[in-house]
């Protein structure tokens, strides 16, 4: 493998004094490629200059919105209060009810005592009538501390009038116990003229109204909390709503005024829209501009033809976006790509070398973007995607230089603009891929946005005499407007 080849024999003999690149130059060469490859960061679409960080303090400031984004805290909080209006309204109600109804059952346990209080003070007659019924005992109703047996009334009491009897303490005797036996002493009685009846004198018993008939029987019985049995015998506690009643009849129309159902068949459609935009890249990371267009003549109105973009919308929540641009311009780096070395020999028997040298200004290229945006607001959105990069001219600066082969003194120089094209231009790539990154803000009809692009592919490979095989990546920033041409209408779903 170290001979050398035939054919390489031959030019050795022809051209013994081709001037070859030198040693040092190609490896210094070759470090300076190695020194940007290790200060190039860990994320690929860094930039050095100040446009990325000014697109990255826009990205970063309008998540921090989406994430904050007050005016929902707030439409939020006012949902919060109309649906918990009604629940509070009600749970005030609710409370004064049952307080009140706490009141009631307090007050006329109040009072039932009072009246059993003043009854056990006051009064411990019996009253007997003449009706053979009267002695039929009814069931005792319970209250607090006494038992009172009531009985039915007989005689003529619709022209009735009650009895009145004069009740004093000093009358009432109390019962003697003796063991666990009661024995009820007799006590003086009044008649209806108010002449007491002595307590053995039965006859005059006898002699009292057929129309009293009421006959109240009094039997002491150990003393208990007679307020609380009262409470708890009140009909007004069994009305008294439950916990969990009254919060299931909270929750029903709070939940059917929030959530109200929706119809499914009721969807919002989707709109399609469609119009063109204008570019205008900005150079970074190296970058010049270079006012020439893809034919090599020095104008840049070619750079401006106008896009066309086709979009799907989600109202308020999302859209999906497409574009085709001819012939759009990317900014790179200039780095020479491609020399050729050749030699001549004029009618005087001099040899010369002619060395031409290219090196890039600029490319041109058919892109397809497609990119997926979300609203982080009503009309701002962030969104990224893929652009597929068709290749379709490149303009480079070609150097003649023209030496003598023995002195390696230059004769001629001269550097023109030269356009490539497909066939002539084989070291870049036919297509490859890039990412994108962008933001926009719709007012009306326009939409003002930004977009960085970084290459996911190498669009160019080269050579050089001498050098190691070599590839480069792009990247790119551009401000755009697009306007609206077109939009679908929404169809009403009656």
């Amino acid at each position: 493998m170290n001979q050398l080849l035939p054919y390489e024999l031959e030019l050795n003999q022809q051209w013994p004094d081709l001037p070859l690149p030198d040693v040092n130059m190609a490896w210094a060469d070759m470090k300076r490629r190695l020194d940007e490859e290790d200060k190039r960061r860990v994320v690929p679409f860094w930039l050095t200059g100040c446009a990325g960080w000014g697109l990255l303090g826009i990205l970063l400031l309008g998540l921090g919105w989406w994430i904050v984004r007050p005016e929902k805290w707030f439409t939020h909080k006012q949902g919060t209060e109309k649906t918990n209006g009604l629940p509070e309204e009600n749970r005030r109600t609710e409370k004064d009810t049952l307080y009140h109804q706490a009141d009631t059952a307090t007050t006329s346990a109040n009072t039932t005592r009072d009246t059993i209080l003043i009854n056990n003070d006051t009064s411990s007659l019996a009253i007997t009538t003449k009706d053979p019924l009267a002695n039929k005992k009814t069931k005792p109703v319970a209250a607090g501390d006494e038992t009172v047996s009531m009985e039915k009334i007989r005689g003529n009491t619709t022209k009735r009038k009650k009895p009145v009897v004069e009740q004093k303490k000093d009358e009432i005797i109390g019962k003697k116990k003796e063991g666990n036996n009661e024995k009820q002493l007799p006590v003086e009685k009044k008649n209806e003229t108010g002449i007491k009846i002595p307590p053995g004198d039965k006859a005059k018993q006898k002699e009292l109204p057929a129309d009293t008939a009421t006959m109240v029987k009094r039997v002491e019985k150990p003393k208990r909390d007679t307020v609380a049995s009262i409470v708890k015998t009140e009909p007004v506690a069994d009305t008294v709503q439950k916990k969990d009643s009254v919060v299931k009849k909270i929750e029903e129309p709070v939940v059917n005024d929030k959530k109200p159902k929706k119809d499914s068949s009721k969807k919002s459609p989707l709109v399609f829209s469609a119009g063109i935009g204008l570019y205008q890249q900005l150079p970074v990371a190296g970058q010049k501009w270079t006012p020439y267009s893809s034919s090599g003549r020095k104008t840049s109105l070619a750079d401006y033809i106008p896009s066309v973009y086709v979009r799907i919308t989600k109202p308020g929540k999302w859209f999906l976006q497409s574009e085709f641009r001819y012939g759009a311009p990317q900014q790179t780096k200039e780095f020479k790509f491609r020399q050729l070395v050749t030699t001549d020999t004029n009618t005087q028997g001099v040899q010369f070398t002619n060395t031409n040298a290219y090196t890039l200004k600029k490319t041109f290229y058919h892109q397809l973007p497609l990119s997926f945006n979300y609203y982080i607001l009503p009309n701002w959105s962030v969104g990224a995607g893929m652009q597929w990069n068709n290749f379709h001219a490149a303009v480079a600066e070609r150097e003649f230089i023209r030496r003598t082969s023995f002195t390696q003194q230059t004769i001629d120089s001269t550097k023109f603009i030269e356009p490539l094209k497909k066939d002539s231009a084989y070291e870049f790539k036919r297509s490859y891929w890039q990412a994108i990154l962008q933001t926009q803000y719709q007012w009306r009809r326009f939409t003002f946005g930004a977009r960085y692009n970084f290459g996911l592919q190498p669009y160019i490979s080269f050579t050089l005499p001498g050098g190691n095989p070599q590839e480069e990546k792009n990247s790119s920033l551009q401000l755009f407007i697009l306007f609206e041409l077109w939009k679908s209408k929404k169809k009403d779903k009656n």
